[in-house]
């Protein structure tokens, strides 16, 4: 993996009730970020997310996964319908059902450093989209140099000669 650095930027999106954090007509969920919730807008070009904890009620019995629609550079789906980034896991708890987000490990998705929106969506097993009326989600933002990523990456093509 590439040299990082020390500060990270954490983005908590949440759902609330009604229709209004969806776009029209759709299941996308989507939200406006202020250049402001990021720590410094000087950070480098290259940059990467994971979802790193997300929570959820709802009364029906499904597992589902969240699904990153913003623009994605390393990975390759071919349904071209996001891809994924994790799973809320059904569980129950005195009568309550809830969801937690289940952490097997980092999945890193090379994006555009500090979007202005941010587009994701939950689909359920049959990778239908889903409306969620409560939950949280909390996006890492990971930033590298430009130079050391150039470097690593002519390292890395000069060990193939």
């Amino acid at each position: 993996m590439y040299s990082k650095n020390c500060i990270y930027d954490y983005v908590e999106l949440n759902i609330g009730a009604g229709d209004v954090d969806y776009e029209a007509g759709s299941n996308v969920l989507r939200y406006n970020i202020p250049q402001g919730a990021y720590y410094d807008i000087k950070r480098g070009p290259v940059a990467s997310v994971a979802l790193v904890q997300a929570s959820s009620s709802t009364a029906t019995f499904n597992n589902y996964s969240i699904k990153w629609l913003n623009p994605a550079f390393n990975t390759y789906n071919n349904n071209n319908d996001g891809l994924k980034m994790g799973n809320l896991l059904f569980m129950k708890s005195s009568g309550d059902h809830h969801y937690s987000f289940n952490h097997t490990s980092d999945i890193e998705i090379m994006t555009t450093p500090k979007p202005n929106t941010i587009r994701f969506v939950i689909v359920d097993e049959e990778n239908a989209t889903v409306k969620l009326d409560h939950a949280y989600f909390i996006f890492r933002f990971t930033y590298y140099d430009q130079d050391i990523i150039d470097m690593n990456l002519r390292n890395e093509a000069y060990k193939m000669l």
